[in-house]
């Protein structure tokens, strides 16, 4: 599994945590929880802050990896054209 869709993953999670979160409020609010609402929104603060955190570094790797791609992409690049160059220079 390469960096990209690791980092896609980590995002899905991060926002399945904050859904949960949200989730927990709900039912407190419904009355389908047995725990205090003082309670579930401590819980349901450190969820979503928890999962937006898993979020951000999600998409920051396959950021990071994009930009890591092509950077080498580019050094491939010159290596090609410089080869190509020394095999004019060297027909000459």
């Amino acid at each position: 599994m390469n960096n990209s869709t690791r980092g896609m993953l980590f995002a899905l999670v991060g926002a399945y945590i904050a859904y949960m979160g949200f989730q927990m409020y709900k039912n407190t609010a419904n009355g389908t929880s047995t725990m205090s609402m003082q309670t579930t929104i401590i819980l349901m603060a450190l969820m979503i802050l928890a999962g937006a955190a898993v979020i951000v570094y999600g998409i920051r790797k396959v950021v990071l990896d994009a930009k890591e791609q092509n950077q080498k992409l580019e050094e491939i690049e010159t290596i090609e054209k410089s080869e190509e160059e020394k095999e004019e220079d060297e027909e000459k």
